[in-house]
């Protein structure tokens, strides 16, 4: 990882500003919390985190690609691509948990980097970002209750009956549906 300037408090407030968790706050505080970030760049294949590492900041794609990923038997699992202005590790502002997936830099990649220490002073000192961010712990917490809940409501209508397509009517359907 190397560190790099050149970026103005005003180009990161420009930046961030665009980004929904910083969209709907007032100037004054978008720039406030631009004072904090920190400009890094990855090189490509390079771990920018890793999945069960402690989370201690958050990150703004401004150039390149990223892959979110997670290892499963020994395989590496791409769950998703992320690209300009895009973000990750938001929740590692908000509460103490590990990495849950590890991100590696697909192309040369710069970010800005804000870090919980410097989130934590800005959150007790500017009420309009405590508000946003506590709406956004509400929005994830019950986004995770009703994954539980779908996946127990999927437990109880499981079916341990197995549905076999003959491939023939299969391609019949697709041909109907497109005449259609």
């Amino acid at each position: 990882m190397t560190r790099t300037t050149g970026l103005s408090h005003e180009e990161i407030a420009d930046f961030i500003a665009g980004n929904p968790l910083f969209y709907s706050l007032p100037r004054p505080v978008v720039q406030s919390i631009a004072e904090k970030f920190q400009v890094r760049r990855f090189e490509p294949e390079e771990v920018i985190v890793r999945e069960g590492e402690p989370g201690d900041s958050f990150y703004l794609i401004r150039e390149g690609h990223v892959h979110v990923v997670k290892y499963s038997d020994g395989r590496e699992l791409v769950l998703a691509e992320l690209g300009l202005g895009e973000g990750f590790g938001e929740m590692a502002l908000l509460i103490d948990q590990p990495r849950s997936a590890t991100i590696k830099a697909l192309d040369p990649v710069e970010t800005l980097v804000l870090m919980r220490d410097d989130f934590s002073v800005l959150y007790r000192r500017l009420p309009d970002l405590a508000v946003q961010m506590n709406k956004l712990l509400e929005q994830r917490v019950s986004l995770l209750e009703s994954e539980e809940r779908q996946g127990r409501d999927q437990e109880k209508f499981t079916s341990g009956r197995r549905l076999e397509l003959d491939y023939s009517y299969l391609d019949l359907l697709m041909k109907l549906n497109e005449a259609a």
